[in-house]
């Protein structure tokens, strides 16, 4: 039995040194190679040209990651009224003992009772829900405002952005079973049917292929579905709730209460439409063609008439109006940044050339480092392992492109 463990251990050694010993000439031979492309094949036209690219596919993997978190918003923006929403149904419900509309909590009569207890509005249940809203609400427009001063601060800003919507998305699945988070349920953002049809090549000038957030109820409507995928069973059911927004009340604190949920919803939409423009002005210059024609237009209808005007409808209080007006306006601008976000990714996901190698990246053979620039996959593997047999971190070959030439034609040299 020892004499076994003793003969396995001394093979399996010589397995590993044999393998070791393999990849060391494979990256001497790497070297080599790579000396002689650089050499032959790089020019400072070349080098323009793979840096201008990469500053591209980095600025578009960056506004796709943008995009995302706007998107995100928009759509939770409306699922944190749902708690709201559903105790103001509960109070409807509740059986009213006074004419005023009012019921009464506790007391009771017999010998030596207390008084009985004060009538109290049962949308003062609503009242709790309202300012968890208000507070959520208040970390969405947060989260989707931060601005960076400076480029250092950006990653960090992004890190904080995304924690405050954990957090609200957190907040939403404790309170609405129903809604088991944004990026799995099943309509929040599917792929546009258009993606497959037009590729990687064809992202950044391609047309979209919007199709309708359709109609929905009276008041404006907001139903419907995005880019024609099954509607959302969620974002339907608020809709609906918010037809209880259709009569006016006539006491105080219900009708406090149900435009306190409409103010918090319009704020929140106002938040997103402004940072969905501020989106745009910053990342345009990543599309062209009829692509940055189409979704110009698409921008404009964000601020457009029939999105922001309310029909006038005597028999319906105008808050119901606004209010599905803004949740339809939520639903289109979801819609929207899921197709900003589709052609970004796309844009990012375009391989194009190795900037060691110096030929066409392969599908599915590809390393994007932290810079999100890319190489081949087994170039990466090699310049990293050359740079760990030197003691060093492997950095970009394009970001430090002096660097990568002088230690690569080092280490070719000492092998010669």
């Amino acid at each position: 039995m020892s004499s076994f463990a003793s003969s396995s251990s001394s093979s399996s050694s010589s397995s590993s040194s044999s393998s070791a010993s393999s990849s060391s000439e494979a990256t001497k031979a790497w070297c080599q190679r790579i000396k002689v492309a650089q050499e032959t094949k790089m020019t400072p036209e070349v080098l323009t040209r793979l840096r201008e690219e990469g500053e591209r596919k980095s600025k578009a993997s960056k506004f796709a990651k943008s995009a995302a978190r706007l998107e995100r918003g928009a759509y939770l923006s409306s699922v944190t009224m749902k708690k709201t929403l559903d105790e103001c149904s509960a109070a409807s419900a509740q059986p009213r003992s006074a004419p005023g509309g009012f019921f009464r909590f506790g007391g009771g009569g017999g010998q030596g009772a207390a008084a009985p207890a004060p009538e109290v509005s049962p949308y003062l249940l609503a009242r709790g829900a309202q300012a968890e809203l208000a507070k959520q609400q208040q970390v969405l427009q947060e989260s989707l405002t931060r601005r960076s001063n400076s480029h250092e601060d950006e990653d960090a800003d992004d890190e904080e952005a995304d924690r405050g919507l954990d957090l609200v998305e957190a907040t939403a699945m404790r309170d609405t079973p129903a809604f088991v988070g944004y990026i799995a349920s099943s309509s929040a953002a599917p792929p546009p049917p258009a993606a497959a049809a037009f590729g990687a090549a064809g992202a950044r000038g391609a047309a979209f292929a919007f199709a309708p957030v359709g109609g929905g109820g009276g008041g404006g409507g907001g139903g419907g579905a995005f880019f024609g995928a099954a509607a959302d069973p969620l974002l339907d059911e608020i809709r609906a709730q918010l037809d209880q927004l259709i009569k006016e009340p006539t006491e105080d604190v219900e009708l406090q209460t149900k435009f306190g949920l409409y103010e918090g919803l319009q704020t929140t939409v106002q938040t997103v439409r402004e940072s969905v423009t501020t989106f745009w002005a910053q990342s345009q210059d990543q599309f062209e063609g009829a692509a940055k024609t189409t979704a110009e237009a698409e921008i404009r209808n964000i601020d457009a008439v029939p999105s922001m005007g309310v029909e006038d409808d005597p028999s319906r209080w105008i808050v119901h109006g606004m209010a599905v007006k803004c949740h339809k306006n939520s639903r289109a601008i979801t819609a929207l940044l899921a197709q900003l976000r589709t052609r970004l990714e796309l844009l990012a996901a375009e391989n194009g050339e190795c900037p060691m190698c110096l030929t066409e990246i392969e599908a599915g053979n590809c390393a994007t480092l932290g810079c999100c620039h890319k190489t081949c996959g087994p170039c990466w593997q090699h310049w990293k392992t050359l740079n760990e047999q030197q003691g060093r971190h492997p950095k970009c070959p394009l970001c430090n492109h002096d660097e990568f030439v002088g230690e690569l034609f080092a280490a070719a040299a000492a092998e010669e």
